[in-house]
């Protein structure tokens, strides 16, 4: 799921920067070359952003900064098949209107459409961010925003030599585990049902900060879809 984003349409030129920070680090991945690049940036007091000096990032460079996953707001929408995209529309700025308590002019927003052919029903998910922290983000005008936890399915899956289907994995992340369902991210407690954790990765003992460095690396493999 990548939001807010402008659909690219030379992506195939274009180098993909993925990064994803936290209060200490900032971490840069991207493919150069045929080379994978990963930078670690110390975070300034004044938490100003600011690229690498050091790091020279190709002219072609597209920027995806990864969101938290609470600073997103989502609903799930479950319409009529029958509905076209106008009618789809309209039903989610209904939404947006009722729930949200402040004006569609302080929001981006995007929504996905998944149809349920067997329920004769479309899933509809709508996700929202505040114009005001989303426009804090921008790198570059075309900088792209996805959701951290995407972001970090995507590195791991990336890394792992798992052989399980997507609705099967069970990531874990410090105190929780989530997974990836048809009706978004389900989390746990029960860190003991977790079959896709760090433990199971060879990582670079370089890496400052193992769920950055999947994060940023997840980021540099937008597509678009999720």
């Amino acid at each position: 799921m990548g939001f807010f984003a402008k659909l690219l349409k030379k992506e195939s030129e274009n180098c993909l920067v993925g990064v994803s920070e936290n209060q200490t680090y900032r971490c840069f991945s991207f493919e150069y070359r045929h080379q994978r690049k990963i930078y670690w940036q110390k975070i300034a007091e004044n938490n100003q952003f600011s690229l690498p000096q050091a790091v020279e990032f190709p002219k072609n460079s597209i920027f995806i900064r990864s969101v938290p996953f609470q600073y997103i707001w989502r609903k799930y929408l479950f319409l009529p098949i029958s509905y076209d995209h106008a009618m789809i529309y309209r039903q989610l700025l209904q939404v947006l209107r009722q729930e949200l308590p402040i004006s569609l002019e302080e929001l981006y927003f995007d929504y996905q459409i998944f149809p349920l052919a067997d329920e004769r029903l479309i899933r509809v998910i709508v996700y929202a961010l505040r114009k005001n922290y989303a426009d804090s983000l921008l790198i570059q005008s075309d900088t792209i925003l996805d959701c951290q936890l995407y972001c970090f399915v995507r590195g791991f899956n990336y890394l792992s030599t798992l052989e399980l289907p997507q609705e099967d994995r069970i990531y874990a992340l410090e105190d929780k585990t989530f997974k990836l369902t048809t009706k978004g991210i389900e989390f746990n407690t029960d860190l003991t049902q977790a079959n896709c954790d760090l433990s199971k990765l060879e990582l670079p003992n370089s890496i400052k900060d193992p769920f950055l460095y999947l994060s940023a690396l997840g980021a540099s493999l937008w597509n678009g879809r999720g």
